[in-house]
C-alpha cells in the first residue's frame, strides 16, 4: 500500500488491523462483516472516523480525551444522502466505540438522533447525558 510512505508492518488484532506509515500510527483501519460494503477508517491524523467512496469521503469528526470520545459532526457527500450512508457510518462508529471501551459523548445531532432511534446504543453514552 502506498500512501506516501511505506507500510512498516500490518498487526492483526480480532476484526481490525492497524498499519503504520514511516514509523508513525496513521489508520486504524476496521475489516467489516461481509454484509457491510463500507470499510470505517479511523483518520487519527484529521480526526475523524470515515468511509472513502467514490465520490467523496463521509465522515464524523471527533475528539479524544481520558477515555471518551465526541462526536461532534457528521458529513456525508451530497451524492450519497438519504441512501443510508450516514446511518452506517455511525453504526459502525458505535460498534468501534464498544469495542475500545470509550465512553460517548454525541455532540452531533445526528448521531444523537440516530441513538433515540437505536436505543441498544444508549449504554456507550456518558452517564448523566439524556437522549429524547
Amino acid at each position: 500500500m502506498d500512501n506516501g510512505g511505506k507500510c512498516i508492518y500490518p498487526r492483526i488484532e480480532g476484526t481490525s488491523f492497524k498499519m503504520s506509515f514511516r514509523g508513525t500510527d496513521l489508520l486504524r483501519v476496521k475489516i467489516m462483516s461481509n454484509d457491510s460494503k463500507h470499510v470505517l477508517v479511523d483518520n487519527a491524523e484529521a480526526k475523524q472516523f470515515q468511509f472513502e467512496l467514490e465520490k467523496g469521503i463521509a465522515k464524523i469528526e471527533y475528539i479524544k480525551a481520558k477515555k471518551k470520545i465526541y462526536l461532534t459532526h457528521t458529513e456525508v457527500p451530497e451524492a450519497y444522502e438519504g441512501k443510508g450512508i450516514g446511518s452506517e457510518l455511525i453504526r459502525q462508529t458505535l460498534e468501534h466505540i464498544k469495542e475500545e471501551g470509550w465512553t460517548l459523548v454525541p455532540l452531533c445531532p445526528f448521531v444523537a438522533m440516530y441513538i433515540k432511534r437505536h436505543p441498544e446504543w444508549k449504554e456507550l453514552v456518558l452517564m448523566g447525558i439524556n437522549i429524547r
